[in-house]
C-alpha cells in the first residue's frame, strides 16, 4: 500500500500553490 505515496504528493503540490499557506 503506497497510498500515502499520492497523499504526500499532493499536499506537496497544494503547498507549492500555495505557499503562503505553510508559510
Amino acid at each position: 500500500d503506497i497510498d500515502w505515496v499520492q497523499t504526500e504528493k499532493h499536499v506537496f503540490e497544494q503547498a507549492s500553490n500555495h505557499p503562503f499557506l505553510v508559510g
